[in-house]
């Protein structure tokens, strides 16, 4: 969902070829986990015991590490990074429902920046 998101939806260097990176990408991302959600507990109410099969998900990502371990400022950049890239989808899908702290307080304020 995140290359989906971000290229087309956002760069709109892929399919269907939206730009607008930041909102469209946003709202593009949150209906394809809402999307995922609902296919998933359709599954397991009306498919999965006669079925016996499976739903999943593959969430692509990149990785980043500190470019100093000891310093607090650069474990934090690095946590941003995989919170955003990763923990956009992971989160509300495997946690709570809910989209990490440290992507609303930044996304939050710079709507209101704006």
């Amino acid at each position: 969902p995140r290359v989906t998101s971000l290229s087309g939806y956002g760069a709109g260097s892929n399919a269907p070829g939206v730009e607008g990176i930041g909102t469209t990408s946003y709202i593009s991302a949150h209906n394809q986990i809402r999307a995922h959600a609902r296919a998933y507990r359709l599954y397991q109410d009306k498919f999965a015991d006669g079925q016996g099969g499976q739903v999943g998900i593959t969430l692509s990502t990149h990785w980043a590490e500190p470019e100093d371990p000891e310093d607090p400022t650069h474990i934090e950049a690095s946590d941003t990074i995989i919170q955003f890239a990763l923990g956009w989808f992971a989160q509300p899908i495997f946690v709570d429902g809910k989209y990490p702290a440290v992507m609303r307080q930044k996304i939050d304020a710079k709507s209101e920046a704006q």
